[in-house]
């Protein structure tokens, strides 16, 4: 599970600390494309569309696969989901290849 460890509204890029199935490691996502994603999603989980609790950040494509952390290939989920996504591989909506194709997109 990633926790964002920066606040949007300093300025800073979102230190994530990556948790799931036996693996950390540290994640940079810049703050722009934290902003942009929440923006984009309306403030809600990709998956559930939840508002009511923080988000993580959430790589379509594994950055292990080769995935980067531009804009068009992150998601913001909810805590829940992202632990769901990630320890189970479950996600209420099928996986998207991209993150514009998320049901709450803008």
């Amino acid at each position: 599970m990633a926790r964002l460890l920066g606040s949007p509204h300093h300025g800073q890029r979102h230190l994530l600390y990556q948790f799931c199935k036996g693996e950390h490691f540290m994640a940079n996502i810049n703050n722009q494309i934290f902003v942009e994603a929440h923006f984009r999603q309306d403030g809600r989980c990709a998956d559930c569309g939840d508002t009511n609790t923080g988000l993580n950040a959430h790589h379509l494509k594994r950055q292990a696969d080769g995935g980067s952390n531009n804009l068009n290939n992150i998601a913001l989920l909810c805590d829940d989901c992202h632990y769901a996504a990630h320890n189970y591989g479950h996600y209420r909506q099928p996986i998207q290849t991209s993150a514009k194709d998320y049901p709450h997109f803008r």
